[in-house]
């Protein structure tokens, strides 16, 4: 099949998601980002908890940016936020789409867009990890065909939204004109937010705790799981691990990204590669996640193993939808079937956590044959 058709399957299904998308509802975080573009459309510190519903926002500038334009953007079409947010996901994941069919070929554009992850955080969470995911991967695209400034300012609106892609930097052609790019892209988008005498310690200082998630999920179910088998003692050395670990999250969720841009700095890798080793890594060191997180890798990893790809969309994809369920629940949980369930959530979640081990250690540490040359101009 030619890629003139395979681009015309890919906006079909752009167009089936946008209709599903419509009749389904949006996840609860849509409420947090309706209040912090009222507040940037208002003109009020969007960093100060008070402007923002009691829930202080983390995010960069560019972030707050799009969460407006959705909300002028819902007000002029008489929609609810939730859509415009979703409309936004869903054109970036036919952007995605796109650039791996030119880059990468059918199958890995096919295992990103078909993915249930993508799918279920496009048509219903609602929420701008997949455009910030867009333009980093179109940033390591445009680096790879030598696009250095371009490059650069697509990376700064990346970092705009989700500032964890700042460690990218060093991945891009080490030119003066993919710094400069980034440089100004990123002022110009975060400057009235930079400006604020708070932003450093906000902006450094995002929300981390313990998840169902990893070696979190393990760490903090040890305590009562030794209790169980007799062990108090242990376990009780275990709970105290756990409570004097909790201050320090934050500081060793920050530590991958810095050793990343480190190692990257003194002996860079491919670029595709490398980007997937940072979400990788991010997913790795931190003890919960966001269920947002998962697209953060997707189309990296789509372009070394389109195999690979669809099996974490599939696992993610599966512990997010068990994630739904679970919180649906809100801690009350009583029954043997609710109790099991939950327990079947973990046995997901430390799941899809295994797999990102194995696929740190395989594709990681080579360059599979799938990862190639970009396609400058598809035929």
């Amino acid at each position: 099949m030619t890629q003139r058709r395979w681009r015309v399957i890919l906006v079909v299904v752009c167009l089936l998601k946008i209709l599903v998308a419509a009749q389904l509802g949006a996840s609860r975080s849509v409420g947090e980002i309706s209040a912090q573009a009222e507040a940037v459309l208002a003109g009020t510190d969007v960093l100060e908890p008070s402007n923002t519903g009691r829930n202080p926002s983390f995010f960069p500038g560019f972030n707050h940016a799009l969460a407006a334009g959705c909300l002028l953007l819902a007000r002029a079409l008489g929609v609810e936020l939730a859509f415009a947010l979703k409309l936004l996901a869903i054109v970036c994941d036919l952007g995605i789409g796109l650039l791996l069919l030119a880059r990468s070929g059918a199958a890995a554009s096919l295992a990103y867009t078909a993915s249930p992850i993508t799918i279920v955080l496009s048509v219903y969470h609602g929420q701008l990890h997949t455009t910030a995911t867009a333009f980093a991967f179109a940033a390591i695209v445009l680096s790879e065909r030598g696009r250095a400034a371009a490059a650069g300012v697509l990376l700064a609106l990346a970092t705009g939204v989700r500032q964890h892609f700042f460690a990218l930097i060093p991945v891009l052609p080490r030119r003066l004109a993919s710094v400069a790019g980034f440089a100004l892209a990123f002022v110009v988008t975060s400057a009235p937010l930079l400006a604020r005498a708070h932003a450093p310690e906000r902006l450094l200082a995002p929300a981390f705790d313990w998840g169902n998630w990893g070696w979190g999920l393990v760490l903090w179910h040890s305590p009562r799981a030794l209790r169980i088998v007799g062990l108090s003692e242990l376990a009780e050395g275990c709970q105290g691990l756990v409570a004097a670990l909790a201050p320090a999250l934050p500081a060793l969720a920050l530590a991958w990204p810095l050793i990343f841009m480190v190692s990257q700095a003194w002996r860079p890798g491919p670029p595709q590669r490398a980007a997937l080793v940072l979400g990788l890594g991010i997913y790795l060191a931190t003890p919960a996640i966001s269920v947002q997180w998962f697209v953060w890798v997707m189309p990296f990893l789509a372009v070394l193993s389109a195999r690979l790809c669809a099996a974490f969309g599939a696992l993610s994809g599966a512990y997010v939808l068990a994630s739904y369920w679970l919180w649906s629940l809100s801690g009350n949980y009583e029954t043997p079937l609710q109790v099991l369930g939950v327990r079947g959530v973990e046995v997901l979640g430390l799941s899809a956590w295994l797999l990102c081990a194995y696929l740190l250690l395989t594709l990681g540490t080579a360059t599979p044959r799938s990862e190639g040359s970009p396609i400058s101009s598809p035929k």
